[in-house]
């Protein structure tokens, strides 16, 4: 307030007055630019892991699948596991080398069990990171094992537990 009442502010300005020059074209746009990459970034993140969700649900609904089974068997037959790798490839659940890493946890029931015995399917499927494709080539430093958003594999472990009906 002082500083308008006595002039001070115009003193303090003058270069500013004489300057009728407006900001320049490329900083105007640098905002609007960021806001476009940024954007773009985080849809194809949104977009890489809406893949990884849809792949965890295909692999419950196979595990869910051959729980029934187990159900009305008593057990997980050997022969089961051979089915369940094709299942997993029949819906693109693949390692990056494209093979179908499945591993059957030593809680799962492989002994038939009596009528309304717990019967459980615990079992760790890998499937290849879809973000890896757009990483570079040598993400973490040497002897780093990548972890998280810059592994080349997640590994996705499923536990069922249901009552034999056969």
């Amino acid at each position: 307030m002082i500083t308008t009442k006595t002039g001070v502010r115009n003193k303090l300005t003058p270069l500013k007055e004489k300057n009728n020059k407006e900001n320049g074209f490329a900083i105007d746009l640098l905002s609007t630019c960021l806001v476009i990459i940024v954007a773009f970034f985080l849809v194809l993140v949104m977009l890489t892991f809406s893949k990884v969700v849809e792949t965890k649900i295909d692999a419950d609904i196979i595990g869910k699948n051959y729980l029934y089974r187990m159900e009305q068997q008593g057990y997980f037959k050997g022969t089961d596991k051979d089915d369940m790798i094709k299942s997993f490839k029949a819906k693109g659940i693949t390692t990056s080398n494209e093979s179908v890493e499945l591993k059957i946890n030593t809680d799962t029931t492989v002994k038939q069990v009596a009528y309304g015995t717990p019967v459980t399917l615990d079992f760790t499927v890998t499937f290849a990171n879809p973000m890896y494709d757009y990483l570079p080539e040598r993400v973490g430093a040497v002897g780093i094992k990548a972890k998280g958003l810059l592994a080349k594999d997640f590994s996705y472990t499923l536990k069922y537990t249901t009552t034999s009906k056969w």
